[in-house]
């Protein structure tokens, strides 16, 4: 499962997709979850709590590509009112 995990993590950078957190998630739980059903064992179909950031210091490589900051800059940037409104809160304080 990690590597096909970490194979499609890069195939997808590769086509210059963005890399999205919650789409890893999901496709960790689709291979856990057909685990789960092969095994016969419904205690493995689910990730543990700290599975993204443990997966992440396995796979040091993707964990870059991965990063949060620039989605949240990207968001702030893409909501020019908000933008504004914060540039002309500067301005009176200034």
């Amino acid at each position: 499962m990690e590597k096909a995990l970490a194979d499609w993590c890069q195939q997808l950078d590769d086509w210059r997709f963005p890399p999205r957190l919650d789409l890893l998630r999901v496709m960790a739980g689709a291979f856990v979850q057909l685990r789960a059903e092969e095994e016969n064992n419904p205690e493995l179909a689910y990730l543990g709590k700290h599975w993204l950031s443990s997966f992440f210091n396995r796979h040091p490589a993707l964990a870059s590509k991965y990063g949060t900051q620039p989605d949240r800059q990207r968001a702030y940037a893409s909501n020019l009112p908000s933008t504004r409104l914060l540039q002309e809160a500067d301005e009176v304080d200034s």
